[in-house]
């Protein structure tokens, strides 16, 4: 039946490969008489079929090579198919299949368009190979998790596009969408921009279409696919494509918001980031998921299997494309007696194509950029092998799918893409021999990666030789006219073009970089801020002290900041300074900043005051709790203010906590309910706090639950107190004390403690103001002496009043006194009183002069009681009178 069917074709298409001339293991099939195809050609030509040899990415017919019947093959008119061009070059072998063979003309006559279904084989459409397993045809699909997203955007007849590493499995995934969704459609698939234009024209009907477009950075070019492009597209047309995530991460810089009007190269980039925002775009991931690797796990195919039991190393579609297996078998041929030369000449192409050059490499071009890599490892220590039997090792097809090094006919080779992007992650950089041979070798169609792979590089001397190289006439000038030049890569190519090109609307990076000419302390700095916006400190430091040293008051100013922000304060405040004598106003702010820090207070708040009205918010908020820290409340009050009409809505709850702090209740309210307004939680639970201090427990309620619901631990803690003082419930209190974190927090059980205190709860407050001694040693210590004396526990109210003393707390040394008189131990309140009242407490001078009058010592009382009384102490007055009395 097979050679009936022969007999009876219009022509027989023989495709050729290196593997069906070489074989495998021993004997080739094509050397057996009994070769069914073999006998499939012999029967061709004993009927008159025309014979046609497909030869697939440059593979050479030799008749020496072929057995003596097989022979007149390698003299046929033969027809190549490259893999990266195969589906132009399959249409190209049809079209020229029906102008040369009669039978075919009638069946041909018009142009077919194929519908979605035609495509049988997902490998026609640029899926990568997998792994032989007894078939040519790839393994089942294995669900992804972003299916469904897919299958939306492609139901509303959305353009999607799945970005994704190599071997991903975008280029399947997107196939198996479209035969669920897209299945009524016709396809058109086009290897390059020319090819898509062309085919764009020939739409002239509303019937539904599919624009394949894997790897969509080929079509993104200024005759291809632009925005006014897509935007023209018939509404039953629907794009879906492919884009590799590091071609994604060129075009995806924010170009569209950097420019509208730029040279011709660049304006590519522009419209092709703008076409990235007319897709749907959808990520691939490479590792995959829990859920689709149980999937995998699950399937009968072996292959699928074991990939998912690698998943924790590689996702599944790259292992199924032999993307680790090749990876690892291009690291081990730098071994001495691998294949070295082999292993060179993969990484003189992968480096070739990350530095942007995307045309494939002529076996000349292998051999001349290979011999950096070589060299580096050893040269000929690693024993390095002949270059053909090197490329025969890198054009290898391994596991049925691909190779390192991928023929892309006429004797040119281009890397396999998953080694390129394995490199990449890499970080591995690329030699500056590699940029000097891509820069030498360049075609006009590689300008634009390879600029925008030197930017991406940060190789600023190589992208000014790049931008040379491609104008198009020697000193040539543009004129770019952005919207808003704030990208990094524009600055870059403003670094790389600065010279050639006029600039109009730029931001001040750009805007300096474009001023300054080479040589002047002007470029020194333009340089020096662009570095410091890059976060490249220390080249940021090295021009910018470049250019202060020259006397460039800006650098001094910007360097001073610079390393202020790094610590580096005493050199920081002599850059400073010398910019604030040199009359820089920016200057006077980081000094004042930096004085803040040394607690100089007085000069920072002098230098912001030279220089009001470009003070900051932050800086003037910042600057009011210093003053305020101090004591300084007026000017505190001053620069809160600012801050508040600069703008800074937070200031409000900082000049309630002022106003209160100055004994002014009611205006610390009224900026505490501004604040609170204003969405601020921190003022709602002040002003609750203000209520419970006042008692006023049923308005302070809903304040503090809307605090504590907010997360703040102080107004939980109150609204524990609410709701044991208002309705003695202490199983609420204790949910909110818990909730207020009382147990940990030693300033939250103070706070707690002393409004308990307030409120008359002695034994419930005793617990909370023992943490608060953690918080505030003195004064809480002092609160439990007042509190355990309120209870006549006389023993322990003397322990804490002593632990309140010597903690230094001001009042605790006349508390302690105190006590110990109503005790009758004068001596030990002697001893207590005597540093407060050497120190210049009046209070404790009076009750050394009640001592010393219940010790007997009159004159001594008289002394301390008219010290205490010319202090301004009331009972001393008093005593002193009723001596008079007595006198008298």
């Amino acid at each position: 039946m097979l050679l009936r069917q022969v007999r009876n074709s219009a022509v027989l298409l023989v495709v050729i490969g290196d593997r069906w001339l070489d074989g495998k293991i021993g004997r080739r099939p094509i050397d057996s008489a009994d070769d069914w195809v073999r006998r499939e050609i012999a029967e061709a030509w004993a009927h008159d079929v025309p014979v046609v040899p497909v030869l697939l990415n440059g593979v050479k017919l030799n008749p020496k090579r072929l057995p003596d019947e097989l022979a007149p093959l390698a003299r046929l008119q033969y027809f190549e198919i490259r893999t990266r061009r195969q589906r132009s070059d399959i249409r190209l072998l049809g079209d020229r299949l029906v102008e040369q063979i009669p039978q075919l003309r009638s069946r041909f006559s018009a142009k077919h368009i194929p519908l979605v279904t035609e495509y049988r084989h997902p490998i026609a459409l640029g899926v990568h190979r997998a792994m032989e397993h007894g078939t040519d045809m790839p393994p089942p699909y294995i669900p992804r998790d972003v299916d469904q997203t897919i299958r939306d955007a492609l139901r509303a007849r959305k353009h999607v596009l799945l970005i994704g590493d190599s071997t991903a499995g975008k280029s399947r995934t997107a196939y198996e969408m479209m035969q669920t969704e897209l299945t009524g459609h016709r396809l058109i698939a086009p290897d390059d921009a020319e090819e898509l234009v062309s085919a764009l024209s020939s739409l002239t009907s509303e019937e539904p279409h599919v624009l394949w477009l894997d790897d969509l950075h080929r079509h993104l070019t200024a005759g291809g696919l632009t925005p006014s492009v897509i935007r023209r597209l018939p509404k039953s047309v629907v794009m879906i494509a492919t884009i590799g995530a590091q071609h994604y991460a060129l075009y995806n810089t924010n170009l569209e918001r950097t420019a509208t009007g730029v040279p011709e190269r660049w304006r590519e980039v522009v419209q092709a980031s703008k076409a990235l925002e007319l897709f749907t775009q959808v990520r691939i991931e490479r590792r995959w998921s829990p859920a689709e690797l149980d999937l995998a796990a699950s399937n009968d195919d072996p292959r699928l299997r074991r990939a998912a039991s690698l998943g924790q190393n590689y996702g599944v579609a790259e292992y199924m494309a032999a993307g680790p297996q090749l990876l690892q078998k291009w690291r081990a041929g730098w071994s001495p007696g691998g294949n070295p030369r082999g292993a060179a000449l993969v990484a003189g192409a992968v480096d070739a194509y990350r530095a942007g050059m995307r045309t494939p490499l002529s076996r000349d071009d292998l051999v001349g950029v290979h011999d950096t890599y070589l060299d580096a490892l050893g040269g000929a220590q690693l024993h390095p092998e002949a270059i053909d039997e090197a490329l025969a090792w890198a054009t290898n097809l391994e596991y049925g799918a691909t190779s390192l090094l991928i023929n892309g006919g006429d004797d040119t080779y281009y890397p396999f893409d998953y080694v390129v992007e394995a490199v990449g992650r890499d970080g591995t950089s690329i030699p500056s021999a590699t940029w000097e041979f891509v820069l030498g070798h360049m075609r006009d169609a590689d300008f634009m990666t390879v600029l925008m792979s030197t930017l991406a590089h940060d190789e600023l001397n190589y992208a000014t030789r790049v931008f040379d190289t491609g104008s198009d006439a020697p000193g040539a000038t543009y004129t770019i006219e952005p919207e808003a030049l704030t990208d990094d890569m524009t600055r870059l190519m403003l670094l790389a073009g600065g010279e050639r090109a006029l600039y109009v609307g730029l931001d001040r990076v750009s805007q300096l970089l474009s001023d300054a000419k080479e040589g002047t302390p002007e470029r020194e700095y333009a340089v020096g801020i662009y570095h410091r916006e890059r976060g490249d400190t220390a080249q940021a430091e090295t021009f910018l002290r470049q250019a202060a040293e020259h006397g460039y008051l800006d650098a001094m100013a910007d360097l001073g900041a610079l390393l202020l922000k790094a610590h580096r304060d005493d050199e920081a405040s002599d850059w400073l300074r010398r910019a604030v004598d040199g009359g820089s106003r920016e200057a006077h702010c980081n000094l004042a900043l930096l004085c803040l820090e040394r607690g100089d207070l007085a000069t920072a708040a002098r230098l912001y005051d030279e220089v009001a009205d470009i003070v900051s918010a932050a800086s003037a908020l910042n600057l009011g709790h210093h003053l305020m820290g101090s004591g300084e409340h007026e000017l505190a009050l001053r620069w809160l203010t600012h801050a508040y009409d600069a703008g800074d809505a937070s200031a409000a709850a900082s000049l309630g906590a002022l106003h209160l702090v100055r004994d002014q209740p009611e205006e610390a309210e009224r900026w505490w309910r501004e604040a609170s307004a204003n969405g601020d939680v921190a003022a709602t639970g002040a002003l609750g706090e203000v209520h419970v201090w006042r008692a006023e427990f049923d308005e302070a309620e809903p304040l503090l639950r809307q605090a504590a619901e907010a997360g703040l631990d102080r107004p939980a803690g109150l609204l524990g107190v609410v709701y044991l003082v208002r309705d003695n419930d202490s199983a609420m209190a204790g949910h909110w004390w818990r909730k207020s974190r009382a147990e940990e927090d030693a300033e939250i059980s103070l706070v707690i403690g002393n409004m308990l205190f307030e409120n008359g709860r002695l034994e419930d407050a005793v617990p909370f103001l023992e943490k608060g001694v953690e918080a505030d040693g003195g004064g809480a210590a002092y609160d439990l002496g007042q509190l355990y004396k309120q209870r006549n526990d006389m023993e322990k109210a003397v322990f804490w009043a002593r632990r309140s003393a010597d903690e230094g707390y001001e009042h605790g040394p006349v508390q302690l006194g105190g006590m110990l008189m109503e005790l009758r131990r004068y001596a030990e309140a002697k001893e207590a009183l005597l540093p407060a009242h050497e120190a210049g407490d009046h209070r404790a001078t009076h009750n050394l002069g009640v001592v010393s009058l219940y010790e007997g010592h009159r004159d001594a009382a008289i002394r301390y009681f008219t010290a205490a009384s010319q202090a301004g102490v009331p009972e001393a007055t008093a005593a002193l009178a009723t001596f008079r009395e007595e006198k008298s």
